[in-house]
This record gives C-alpha cells, structure tokens and sequence, in this order.
C-alpha cells in the first residue's frame, strides 16, 4: 500500500507536535494528551478525535537486535490482535521506514487499526513505533482517510526541537532543548491548548495557554485561595504587548507560585498560567512573567499561527 495519496500538508500545517524527536499530525480539532504515570513506559502519547470517543496511543519501544518486519506484523496480528477477525496486514513506506497497517474488527462492532514502523538504522538494534486507534466500526471505516493521513505525518525530528503548532491560535517552539511540550488542554470552557515545560532557576516553570470561552476567572478556580482577587497588569506574550487581568497564588513553604492570566488576541479570549517549582522567597509576587529568564521564554518560543 502506498501513503504517497495521503499528503500530510494539511495536518501539518494546522495540528501538529513535535517531541521526543517525533513529528505527527492531527485533522483539525483533535488532541494529544501526555500519558499517565501508570501508563506503559512505551506510550509517548495518547490521541483524541473532535468530541468523538476514538481512542488512539502512540508507542515507541527499542529492542538491542534487528526486526524482521514480516515476523513483528504476524506476530502483532496473532498476539495483540488475537481477539480480532477479518485481521488484514499491509505493507507500506512511512518517513522512508518500512511500515505495516494491521486492521481487525471485534465482535462485528469494534475496530482496530494499528501502523508498525520499524527503523533499522539505529545503533545497537531496531526501533519499533506503534500508532493505534480503536473506535466503532462504522466511524472507522468512514474515517480511514484520517488515520492513513496521521500516519503518514510520522517524521523523525532532531533530538532538540519541541513544537505545538495551531492554527488560529498561539503555538510553541522551542529549538534548544530547554522547553518541551508536555501535554494539551481541554476541559469545560477550554478550546485549543496545551502545556510546556523547562528549567528556570533551580526548578522548574510550566506554562500553559489555550483559547477559552469565558472571561471569568470564577469560572475556572476557587477565587478564595488568589491573593489579591484580581491584578491589571502588562504581559509581554510571543511578540507582543498585551493588557492582561492576573491572580496569583504562592505557598512559600512549599516553594511555588503561580499567576494565571487572561488578555485578548484578535477579539478572542486568552488563558495563559504560569506555574514555578523551587521559586526562591524573593519571587513569591504576582511578577512572575517579568523575571526576565521567563519574560524571555514568553516572548521568544511562543508565536500567533495564522
């Protein structure tokens, strides 16, 4: 089977992620979401459809001896997939790797439909990435384009390059390693976002931004636990300028703080939550985007896609 039909361009260019030396992309309106410390070590990620219930995983696992494709793919079919009928295998080219697309159906209602990509050219053995998704019958069958489409956006990235790309909304990018993106955002009120994360001082700063569909903060936290209520204050945000509103909230003991701020950008709101662990007692204010090593990752490795 050929992916040469299923051009990644579109994805790419309005969904996509970059991290841990991975590229994948996704239709408009789905997400990612980082996995679960109980999860498998080789899940580097999960994948969620637009208000749909498709359940999809990303895998990568490397083993210190070279694959035979054929053999990981009947295997995967008799071992994985045992509970599965009407098992076909194909064979296919993704990021010019061998590939393999193994599609069952359980119990006539139930569909699963997994891309195996196996890159020998590795030092000391081969990687194996795995792409799944599980979903009713009838959905996958209409949506096979899709997930043909995500898998051939599957492209190995240099080791030091994290980015969130949106469309319509801000998007990350970080090429020296320092920050990574982590996980995406959704929840009631929320639309497109995501968080990232990376070194500043002693500890660690998580910075989270997504659109939002109200401008209350009530309406997202318990407004007795910030201190002062509300601030007016300057935020200096991926190029530009903005008027902001802010809360903050710091524990000295437990060394943390966070502010949390909302603004406006081309008529649409704006949540953007600052989170610092080992913050120093000098820096327990509502300041936090004006220390400038985080002023500085706020106006450089955030930017507007239009």
């Amino acid at each position: 089977m050929t992916l040469t039909e299923y051009s990644a361009d579109s994805y790419a260019n309005s969904n996509m992620l970059i991290v841990a030396n991975t590229r994948m992309a996704l239709p408009e309106g789905w997400f990612f979401r980082a996995r679960r410390k109980s999860d498998p070590k080789q899940i580097l990620f999960w994948i969620h459809n637009a208000g749909g219930k498709v359940i999809g995983a990303y895998r990568v696992e490397h083993v210190d001896f070279s694959l035979s494709g054929p053999r990981v793919a009947e295997r995967f079919a008799k071992t994985v997939m045992k509970d599965f009928g009407d098992i076909t295998v194909q064979r296919t080219d993704v990021d010019n790797s061998e590939a393999y697309i193994v599609n069952g159906v359980k119990d006539g209602r139930l569909q699963r439909v997994t891309g195996l990509i196996l890159d020998n050219n590795v030092r000391n053995g081969t990687v194996l990435s795995e792409i799944t998704f599980v979903d009713d019958k009838a959905y996958v069958d209409q949506n096979l384009r899709a997930f043909y489409t995500i898998l051939n956006t599957l492209k190995t990235t240099p080791h030091s390059l994290s980015e969130r790309k949106l469309k319509g909304s801000f998007s990350f990018k970080s090429d020296d390693g320092s920050f990574q993106w982590i996980s995406d955002e959704h929840g009631r009120w929320q639309q497109k976002g995501f968080t990232v994360v990376g070194p500043v001082g002693n500890g660690a700063l998580f910075i989270s931004i997504q659109q939002v569909a109200t401008a209350r903060f009530a309406d997202f936290y318990k407004m007795e636990l910030f201190d002062p209520k509300e601030i007016q204050t300057e935020l200096h945000f991926a190029g530009n300028s903005y008027p902001a509103r802010a809360i903050h909230r710091a524990v000295s003991k437990e060394e943390k703080a966070s502010t949390v701020f909302l603004f406006k950008h081309e008529g649409k709101d704006y949540m953007l939550k600052l989170y610092r662990s080992k913050t120093p007692p000098d820096t327990l204010d509502p300041a936090i985007h004006e220390i400038p090593e985080v002023r500085a990752v706020l106006e450089t490795k955030f930017y507007f896609d239009n």
